[in-house]
């Protein structure tokens, strides 16, 4: 009979465990699982942000990179641009709006935009489109810069906001219209000229058959009267006053007619002495001293010798005109740059700043008896030569310098 085992006795287990013992270890088990699953967790969020780091500084850098080349395009550009906060400091102020308004972008950000346009005479801009919500595009205004002198400038404004449509403040982008207007002006003034020039010739030509007849018949009047006879000055003013006409008609078809100029090389220093004596016969009674100073390096040039000729002896025939007794008249040839410069300068009488720029125009004097062609026929010849002219004068009894440039030896002219 098999033996009973004694109650309560304890469950069979190896006999080295114990229940506690087998807790533990499954304890242990769980603790390691759990570990290594942190771990591998950890490495996975460690790994995630080092990529997310390297994406945050790459976006870093292209916004950088895109901040600093959107700076070098503002600072690069022709037109100057102005942006200012809602309350209307100014916050940028690039390198061309420094050139336009002549101030320097260190005394201007952090200042107000209003303060600013007042000193510079500005008018509405981007402080209006901040106040009112007005947006100007490609408007015209003339602003005072920090020189005082009056500058032509388009302009247009806008609102800067941010992504979720916050008013930031304002911007305006202007632009410089001095030389746009300068063509304008000179395109209008070609244009007149051309119709003038047009009437003019017209008027030439059907004048000059008359004075012909009325020349002729002062002649032959005049050699059946005695000297001594009265009718005699009568004549003899009939025939000055025709000569006198036949010298504007022959300045109006000189002005009118297109040059074709033969060009071969001259030398200017000759060319300029033949001006001076062709001068100095026509103007005998005026006691004025002629200087020369010449630059013997450029002997000589490629250029029509009578056109440049007739150019020379309007000049310094007007400059001896507008000189007193015993003036001076200083001719200067030199090279500046590229170029070939040639100064006539008097002492004379000066030309008023407000006629300045209508010198040249066909028809404009200052003179009396002047006709207003010299000065209008020089421009159209040194034009025809590649060339500029341009007139100075310090004001009224100042003198003036007129000053011809021309382009380097080898230009190739119309013929």
């Amino acid at each position: 009979m098999p033996r009973k085992e004694p109650e309560n006795q304890p469950a069979n287990y190896p006999p080295s465990t114990s229940p506690s013992l087998l807790s533990f270890t499954e304890m242990t088990q769980q603790l390691q699982a759990a570990y290594r699953e942190l771990d591998e967790r950890y490495e996975a969020l460690n790994r995630k942000l080092q990529e997310t780091n390297i994406e945050l500084r790459q976006s870093l850098g292209e916004k950088e990179r895109l901040s600093t080349n959107l700076n070098n395009i503002l600072e690069n550009l022709n037109s100057g641009v102005v942006v200012v906060d809602t309350k209307g400091f100014v916050r940028l102020f690039n390198r061309a709006a420094e050139r336009i308004l002549k101030c320097e972008a260190a005394n201007i950000i952090g200042k107000e935009w209003n303060e600013v346009s007042e000193a510079l005479n500005n008018q509405p801009g981007c402080l209006e489109t901040l106040r009112t919500g007005r947006l100007f595009t490609d408007e015209e205004k003339i602003i005072a810069n920090s020189s005082g002198a009056l500058v032509n400038v388009g302009y247009s404004t806008s609102i800067l906001r941010a992504p979720d449509n916050e008013v930031l403040g304002a911007v305006e982008v202007f632009y410089d219209l001095t030389k746009l207007k300068h063509l304008e002006r000179e395109m209008a003034r070609i244009s007149t000229l051309a119709a003038l020039g047009r009437m003019a010739a017209t008027i030439a030509h059907e004048v000059r058959n008359p004075l012909g007849a009325v020349s002729g018949f002062a002649a032959l009047l005049g050699r059946d009267i005695d000297d001594y006879d009265p009718r005699k000055k009568l004549i003899i003013k009939i025939t000055s006053g025709v000569a006198s006409l036949n010298k504007i008609v022959n300045g109006l078809l000189d002005f009118t007619r297109d040059p074709r100029l033969q060009v071969m090389p001259v030398n200017l220093d000759e060319l300029i002495d033949e001006a001076i004596e062709n001068v100095t016969v026509d103007n005998k009674t005026q006691r004025v001293e002629i200087e020369k100073y010449i630059d013997h390096d450029l002997a000589t040039y490629p250029l029509d010798k009578d056109c440049f000729r007739q150019i020379m002896i309007n000049l310094i025939n007007n400059a001896i005109q507008a000189s007193a007794e015993g003036g001076k008249v200083k001719i200067i040839l030199h090279r500046k740059d590229s170029q070939i410069r040639v100064e006539v300068v008097d002492q004379g009488k000066g030309i008023p700043e407000q006629v300045i720029d209508k010198i040249f125009d066909p028809f404009f004097t200052t003179r009396e008896k002047g006709t207003g062609l010299g000065l209008a026929i020089v421009k159209k010849l040194v034009n025809a030569h590649g060339g500029t002219i341009f007139a100075e004068s310090a004001g009224l009894d100042r003198g003036a310098r007129f000053v011809i440039s021309l382009p380097s030896a080898g230009r190739s002219f119309p013929r």
